[in-house]
Order: C-alpha cells, then structure tokens, then sequence
C-alpha cells in the first residue's frame, strides 16, 4: 500500500511540473501571409503575438470578404488590435470596410498619411480617411515610431513626409512605410 502511494505522489509531482512548464512556455510570434489578390493585387499579413493580433494590409474589399474575413473568422478573431497600411492604395486598404461590415473590430490603423495635395488613379484622400475612420484611432506614424506588441515589435524605419523625392513628385507607392519586425 505505502509503495503504490509513492508512485502516485511521483506521478502527481510529475504531472503537475509537467502543467507548470506547460503554462509558462512562451509561444513564438506569428506572421501569416493570407492570399487576397486572386484576380489582381493584394495584400495581407496577419501578426499573431501572444493576445495581440494585427494586420499589415487588408487587399480590396471584394477579396477581403472573400478571402481574408473568413481566414480570420476560421480562427476565431472576431477583433484586431492594430492595422498598418503599407501606403493607401485600395488593394491595401479596402479590406478595412470589409471586417467593419463583417463585424471585427480594429482599434488603431497606423498609416503614413501623404500631404493633401498627393493623389493619384487609385488613392483619394477622403476616401481613404473615410476607410480609416471604421476603426477606433487612426495613428499617423514616422520613421522611428515602434508598434510593441507582446514579446515583439515593429519598428518604422521609413515613412516619406515630403511631396518630392530627388527634385521629383512624389507618388503614392513613394509613401510606402518600411518596417522591420522584430521577433527574437
């Protein structure tokens, strides 16, 4: 009797350092690239890091109801934290209208918002800031500024703030944020 109380002591002390270690395991970020331009462009990356979840990109809007709304909703994300938009072109941004209409939520888009006289075929300011207010903040970000996340980060290492590159007008695709992501 004594000895098979042991055993189950043993067995009780192993299992329980075996939950302990379990629970106290970091799991790593993750970075999910989601296939939105089928029949054009597009673009989508979902950051997974501990509670944190986000997006960099969105595709257009058809593409996001099609395909990105539901890879998120398959994952039980009904909420993200935060959504960068690499520059404001609609196959970047369009996807924005498609999770407000799908029911999830983003609180901050961080954007490098051009100057108001630059436009082009396919960015309207207004448009792209009535896109951006469907989220609870919009962050106007700079070379320098760092998204934390959990045990993450993205780091701004370029965003252009002027209308002109080398004596020349600046296009849309010139106000492309340029980020590192720094996991470990």
């Amino acid at each position: 009797m004594h000895r098979i109380s042991n055993i189950s002591l043993l067995a009780f002390l192993f299992a329980l350092n075996l939950t302990a270690s379990t629970v106290t395991l970091a799991v790593d970020p993750q970075w999910h690239m989601i296939n939105v331009n089928n029949h054009g462009q597009g673009d989508a990356h979902l950051i997974i890091d501990g509670n944190i979840k986000g997006m960099i990109d969105l595709g257009e809007y058809d593409q996001a109801t099609s395909h990105l709304v539901p890879y998120l909703k398959a994952r039980g994300i009904n909420h993200l934290d935060f959504v960068i938009i690499s520059h404001p072109h609609t196959d970047h941004y369009g996807g924005l209208k498609a999770l407000h209409d799908a029911g999830i939520a983003v609180n901050i888009v961080y954007s490098n918002l051009p100057p108001e006289s630059v436009e082009d075929w396919n960015y309207k300011r207004s448009e792209f800031l009535n896109a951006v207010s469907l989220a609870g903040q919009h962050v106007q970000i700079e070379q320098g500024y760092v998204i934390p996340l959990n045990t993450a980060s993205i780091k701004i290492l370029y965003a252009l703030k002027t209308t002109a590159i080398d004596g020349k007008q600046a296009t849309i695709n010139d106000y492309s944020i340029v980020m590192r992501w720094d996991a470990g």
